[in-house]
Formats: structure tokens, sequence, C-alpha cells
């Protein structure tokens, strides 16, 4: 139970962390590079905890015993893995604060689609493990009774809601199409382009190394916009999941 409330703590600092890194400059660019260091480590550190699964599930992977689900968990887990290590090099190499190359444009691309791919996958990372959080919660609000389905179905409608109004007004959709774009810079081609008015570049027209106040608000709206993303991403996700199960039960009934 404290290994798993230690995986629940992490996961949701590591999330909330990287809700933050979509608009670069919410709390500074330095932030946004010296944090992205970190949360590799993080993520490394959530591998390491969770290594048995992953020495369990990688010898048994191709073996009939082993759940789709898990598979599947398994292989959205790798993505992430690929997703941060481009994150990584290419903000490296894209660095204006702790390091300075002269990148090529195709390293912002890439930067770009991948963190993008991030927010799906963690949003799907966590569908895959509804019934760990489920646990959780029911816990933690078991206090209210009843009563708790039905603020559960509200916070999700709101939830969801909120999410598709933030993907559809985000860069996000746009990010993962920008290496099929040919000629088109991470700055061009749209009114929320990164390093315009949203998104990971968030300059808002400000000139490179202009100060940028920290707002409560900001920080706010960044957690709730991306966040919900992620959680949409979780609600599909759960919502499948459930649907497959569902049919793969009657296809059984049938059968017998």
């Amino acid at each position: 139970m404290k290994k798993n409330l230690q995986r629940l703590v992490l996961d949701v600092f590591m999330l909330l962390a990287i809700a933050l890194f979509f608009k670069k400059n919410v709390l500074t660019l330095s932030y946004h590079e010296i944090a992205g260091l970190a949360i590799i480590l993080l993520f490394v550190l959530h591998l390491i905890i969770n290594r048995k699964w992953i020495v369990t599930v990688t010898k048994k992977f191709f073996d009939k015993s082993v759940k789709t689900r898990t598979k599947v968990g398994y292989v959205v887990d790798f993505l992430l893995l690929v997703c941060f290590i481009i994150i990584l090099v290419t903000g490296i190499m894209i660095s204006k604060i702790v390091f300075h190359f002269e990148a090529p444009n195709s390293a912002k691309l890439l930067h770009f689609m991948c963190s993008a791919l991030v927010l799906i996958l963690m949003g799907v990372h966590l569908g895959l493990h509804w019934p760990f959080f489920k646990n959780y919660l029911k816990k933690w609000f078991s206090f209210l009774g009843k009563a708790k389905n039905v603020i559960g179905v509200i916070i999700l409608i709101a939830v969801v809601g909120f999410g598709g109004y933030s993907l559809y007004n985000s860069s996000v959709l746009r990010w993962l199409s920008l290496p099929f774009q040919a000629g088109t810079a991470p700055g061009q081609g749209s009114d929320h382009a990164p390093g315009q008015g949203q998104g990971l570049g968030n300059g808002s027209g400000q000139a490179r190394g202009q100060q940028v106040s920290i707002t409560f608000s900001s920080i706010v709206s960044t957690l709730l916009s991306y966040l919900t993303i992620m959680l949409l991403f979780a609600t599909l996700t759960v919502l499948i999941d459930k649907a497959i199960v569902y049919l793969c039960s009657k296809k059984r009934v049938k059968l017998e």
C-alpha cells in the first residue's frame, strides 16, 4: 500500500509538472528548460519503481497469459520513454538558457510533436490505470456516500467538456502534424503557433529574453487546460476499454 501511494504521488507530481511545460513562459523559460531535465529523471524513477512489472511483462510479452490491456500499457509506456528521450535531446539542442546550440528546424518540429504525443499518451496511461486511481478516490471520498457518484458524473462531464474545448483552442493537434508539413516552421501556419499566442512557444509577441510576469491565474489556467486534455484522452481510453470488454463478453455468450 505504501508503495502504491508513493507511485500515486509521483504520478500526480509528474502530471502537474508536465502540464506546466506546454506554455514555456508561464513559470519562465528557465523553469521550462531546467525542470524539463528534472522531469526526465522523475520518469526514470517511475520506471525504477515499476521495474518488476516491466521485467515481467518484457519476458512474457508474447505469452497468451498476459492480458491485452497489460500489453497495451507496456507499449504506451515504451512510447512515452521514446518521446521523453526525443524531447530531452531536442530540448537541449534548442535550449536558450541552459545550453546554446544552433539547432536545425527539424529539432523544433520533433520537440513540439513529441510533446503533443506525451500529452495524449499520458492520458491513455491514466485511462489504462483507472482501476488503480478509482480505488483511492472511493476511499478518500467515501464520506460523501451515494452522492459521490452524482458528483463524480458532474465532474466528469465538466472535465471532458473543458478538455475538448482546450484541445480545440490549443496547438496540440497542429503540433502532431508539424513534421509532415513540408516547409512549415514551428512559428508559422497557425494563429496559435508555438512562439505566438498559445502553446509551447507562448511568446505572445514578446522579444526574446523579455521578462514575463508570473501570475496565479496563468498557472491555474495552464494546469486546467492541459490536465483536462490529458483527462479527456483518459476518459476516451476508459470508455473504449469498457466497450471492448462488453463486446468480448457478448461474443463469448454467443459462442457458449
